[in-house]
């Protein structure tokens, strides 16, 4: 929902101070970048988690030789920023700052649908522990208002943007 207008938005701005830059090298740059900060949110979290500091650096080296790593790092595609957004979100849970990181795991899925499955796992234990869930039902609000806003403005049926890819022909199943 958020992909194309953040990326679009970013060309326009970058655009007025030269509009002769190639946006498929604007847009690689801006996923590179959220990658390089997803791997910096992983290290804070591992951090968090006590691991000492050759572990980390073991880890993110081997994360960042990964097909996935370097595959969508490097291409425009939408799925290092809701990563970012999500790795934020569970560093936030892990500090127990639980309505901060409903927030940006709310974010990551307007970014790509699939991150309310983040949401959702994050909070299972929440849920479970009978804990406040007023910030998980933040976090699935914001999803939620977003596309509820989009379709509205946009005249779209919600479940043709919900199904947008499906529709498109860009997902198949067999």
């Amino acid at each position: 929902l958020l992909h194309k207008p953040l990326f679009w938005g970013l060309f326009q701005f970058i655009s007025i101070f030269n509009n002769q830059i190639n946006p498929i090298l604007i847009f690689t740059s801006i996923n590179l970048l959220f990658a390089i900060l997803s791997l910096h949110v992983l290290k804070r979290i591992l951090l968090n988690r006590n691991w000492n500091y050759p572990a980390i650096n073991t880890a993110t080296l081997f994360l960042m030789g990964t097909f996935v790593f370097l595959k969508y790092s490097f291409q425009v595609e939408a799925y290092t920023v809701p990563i970012f957004l999500s790795l934020l979100g569970s560093l936030y849970f892990e500090k127990q700052k639980f309505y901060t990181s409903s927030i940006w795991l709310g974010l990551a899925c307007l970014f790509h649908q699939i991150h309310i499955f983040w949401l959702i796992g994050l909070w299972i234990v929440q849920l479970t522990k009978k804990q406040n869930i007023i910030p998980f039902i933040l976090g699935l609000c914001i999803p939620i208002f977003g596309y509820i806003s989009t379709s509205i403005w946009l005249k779209i049926p919600l479940f043709d943007i919900i199904f947008q890819d499906v529709n498109a022909g860009l997902v198949t199943t067999s």
